[in-house]
């Protein structure tokens, strides 16, 4: 089975979520070979001018079906008129779009075979294809166990700070930065440190999940968070706003702490894990992932069984 990827390449690369779903699909899935298409350009017209080059690429490559990645990949795949079936994967932006974007959303899913969200949150939003609820996976191969005593001696991190980690670009509106920082200026503990770091490759985030005592996330609104998932296979510490399935994801394993959008109660779920992290350095995350059948080869399956089911 030929499956074609369609999302944004602006970086010259598809983002390392789709990314990697592809690979664990090509990896876990003997029948499902996987192509990606990236989108060049931003907005509207930039869309727009991919649609012959992407006909081009469906006619040559001649896929069982189109994958597309975000709202506007799959408003582009329907564009082409190839009569391919198309599968839209939607994250937790996509359904935050002004509300002349959101109707032609759901009049772009009447030609969707089939749309994936990450959360039960997410289907609050009126779509008229049938939705599947598939969060992103985790490769856990990619997150082996590393002490943090050696995480932070290859990162050059000092051996006796307190580190927590904001893991995400400090200029996007959503990921709501400045809730984090002001959070962490209120709690002035000795020795600790805001660690913000984004554009690094996506293996080299093993180390700072490891190295670091707490992962932060006051995102505003999120699916279903990739980088939660990935501190919890390392066993991070978390604290994060009530966005997506965190709270699923979560559970009642200890360590992982729900905060809420204002400074002095996201300060003090951070104090909180800061103090778990200084007890009990590591988490239960690992085990509550695998309990959640959230690892990348169970959900590239789960993704292929869909494929399956839409090309029958």
């Amino acid at each position: 089975m030929k499956v074609l990827f369609v999302s944004s390449g602006n970086r010259g690369k598809a983002s390392a979520p789709v990314a990697n779903q592809a690979g664990s699909i090509d990896r876990y899935a003997e029948d499902a070979n996987i192509k990606m298409y990236a989108v060049k350009g931003k907005g509207v017209s930039g869309y727009l001018q991919n649609i012959r080059s992407l006909k081009k690429t469906i006619k040559s490559y001649d896929p069982d079906l189109i994958h597309a990645h975000y709202s506007f990949c799959g408003f582009l795949s329907i564009l082409t008129f190839t009569g391919k079936p198309v599968i839209t994967s939607l994250m937790g932006s996509d359904l935050q779009l002004k509300f002349h974007w959101r109707v032609m959303l759901s009049v772009a899913s009447l030609f969707w075979k089939a749309i994936i969200i990450k959360s039960e949150a997410m289907r609050k939003r009126y779509v008229f294809a049938p939705t599947y609820v598939i969060p992103n996976g985790v490769d856990f191969a990619k997150y082996s166990h590393l002490e943090k005593e050696k995480a932070r001696a290859m990162l050059g991190l000092s051996p006796d700070k307190i580190y927590v980690l904001f893991l995400a670009d400090p200029q996007r509106k959503e990921k709501n930065f400045l809730l984090t920082e002001q959070a962490f200026r209120a709690l002035a503990i000795p020795g600790a440190e805001l660690l913000v770091k984004h554009g690094i490759p996506h293996e080299e985030t093993k180390l700072y999940y490891y190295a670091a005592d707490v992962l932060a996330l006051s995102s505003l609104y999120e699916g279903s968070p990739n980088v939660v998932k990935e501190a919890m296979v390392c066993n991070c510490p978390v604290v994060s706003t009530r966005v997506g399935d965190v709270e699923i994801l979560f559970g009642e394993t200890p360590g992982h702490f729900i905060a809420g959008s204002d400074i002095s109660g996201f300060s003090e779920k951070m104090y909180e894990a800061i103090r778990f992290s200084v007890a009990h350095n590591r988490t239960g995350g690992r085990n509550r992932i695998i309990a959640l059948e959230l690892d990348a080869e169970t959900v590239a399956k789960k993704i292929v069984s869909l494929y399956r089911q839409v090309k029958s």
